[in-house]
């Protein structure tokens, strides 16, 4: 198994995201409760809310609160902060280190070339 993760904590928290509890929302799947505070696990389209993403699973949302990613005083407000560099995050099981050396070289060789001076 081999886990990529560009992350960057922007705009809002998932609970405040979840505004609507609409059974739509419901039925979907987007709702976790984890120590009784309601969250959106879903991505919603920006512009377009009914485009949603598949939802991160709610059995993980204590590491999501230990990472600070449930905090929202950990949100950057792109209104008053300039986006920050993404961190390039990875991990892999011993029997596929390999071929996860050879796609980390790639996207490093991708993004210098791809993105020179950004």
């Amino acid at each position: 198994m081999i886990l990529f993760i560009v992350y960057n904590h922007v705009g809002f928290s998932p609970a405040e995201i979840l505004i609507d509890q609409s059974p739509a929302h419901l039925k979907n799947g987007c709702i976790c409760n984890h120590k009784n505070v309601t969250y959106n696990f879903c991505y919603q389209l920006p512009s377009n809310r009914l485009i949603k993403g598949k939802r991160f699973n709610c059995n993980f949302s204590s590491y999501l609160e230990e990472f600070g990613i449930l905090s929202s005083s950990n949100i950057i407000d792109l209104e008053t902060k300039e986006m920050p560099m993404p961190a390039f995050v990875t991990a892999m099981s011993e029997n596929h280190y390999a071929e996860g050396l050879t796609l980390v070289r790639f996207v490093c060789i991708s993004c210098a070339k791809n993105w020179r001076g950004e």
